[in-house]
């Protein structure tokens, strides 16, 4: 499924420039262009310009040069000498290596944070489940504004589950990658959230305040595959 752009404004990265550049168009450019990446709205392997975006968002070249700069060091778009930038291709090999590094952070950050046994982990866990579970009893499950919504519930709930580890830069990865894959769930997603995802995240929960770290992590990493098979099924990703 690839969504048209615009029709879910992603929250603003925290990780804006601080500098003597103009912070909020900065931002802003930042959001937007991250914003159409993720939801297909820029062709994947298709060269965006700064006269183009110019255009596009009505932002100037130097807060479009700075918020390019940082999605390039979160992946989210090439550098070329000389030639601007170019949206990340889409395959079956990079969504593999995807999958595979969030199930080693995603898993390590969940192991963690049970070991540590936190209060507010356990409370923060608890309370985004209990979102996540009201939302998938109230909407419906055809309406792509839902689907958009949903997945901030269901970011906010792997974040959760890492959430006491004790490690920034464990938090941060898992971040940028989670973005990562979620471009590729975008695309190849249906807006119905099936029975068998909602069973997972309770499955993972019940572990996790279980104190279950084998369990939870199996759990964890059977669920992150799932958006690998989805596009592997599918036929429409290519190999490399």
């Amino acid at each position: 499924m690839s969504l048209p752009p615009g029709e879910r404004p992603e929250p603003e990265d925290a990780d804006v420039p601080g500098d003597d550049l103009p912070v909020t168009r900065t931002a802003l450019a930042y959001a937007q262009i991250r914003r159409d990446i993720l939801s297909n709205a820029f062709e994947p392997g298709s060269r965006i310009t700064i006269q183009f975006l110019q255009r596009r968002y009505d932002i100037g070249p130097t807060p479009l040069r700075e918020a390019l700069a940082r999605l390039a060091a979160v992946g989210f778009v090439i550098g070329e000498d000389n030639r601007g930038f170019r949206v990340p291709r889409m395959s079956l090999t990079a969504l593999r290596d995807i999958t595979d590094q969030r199930k080693l952070v995603e898993a390590q950050g969940l192991k963690l944070s049970i070991e540590r046994g936190e209060r507010a982990f356990r409370s923060d866990l608890k309370e985004t489940f209990r979102q996540l579970e009201v939302f998938n009893q109230a909407r419906s499950k055809d309406d792509l504004n839902g689907f958009l919504a949903w997945e901030a519930l269901h970011r906010r709930f792997h974040a959760a589950l890492i959430s006491g580890s004790g490690s920034e830069w464990l938090i941060r990865f898992q971040s940028i990658l989670f973005d990562q894959a979620d471009r590729y769930r975008r695309t190849y997603s249906s807006c119905r959230m099936k029975p068998d995802i909602e069973q997972d995240h309770r499955r993972i929960m019940e572990a996790a305040l279980d104190a279950d770290a084998p369990m939870a992590v199996l759990l964890l990493e059977r669920h992150i595959e799932r958006v690998y098979a989805t596009a592997e099924a599918s036929g429409r990703l290519p190999d490399v």
